[in-house]
């Protein structure tokens, strides 16, 4: 049996943006806007090794929990727990926790 292998990297963490009273569709989930808000280096990394013509369904998808409709400060509490959350997959450099 194959395993999954976006399994392994933590999910990245996005905000839809809707109009007011709009609903989320999937059948539309590529015309939205996301943006990101917990996992911008993997995210990153990812795109640059795609540019660089890698192919593995590892660079290819990623998992991605979207939520909507938050206030600002809920926003910034899920971003720094998805970056507590991750730290426990890589090791933080001084530099990385100051971003």
């Amino acid at each position: 049996m194959q395993r999954n292998k976006t399994q392994d990297v933590a999910p990245l963490v996005a905000i839809v943006q809707l109009r007011d009273g709009e609903e989320f569709s999937k059948s539309r989930r590529e015309q939205y806007i996301y943006e990101t808000i917990g996992g911008n280096n993997s995210r990153v990394a990812l795109l640059e090794l795609l540019a660089e013509g890698h192919t593995d369904d590892l660079f290819k998808y990623r998992l991605v929990s979207v939520y909507r409709h938050m206030p600002e400060e809920i926003v910034l509490k899920l971003a720094a727990r998805h970056n507590q959350a991750t730290q426990v997959h890589h090791s933080m450099t001084t530099q990385d926790l100051v971003q």
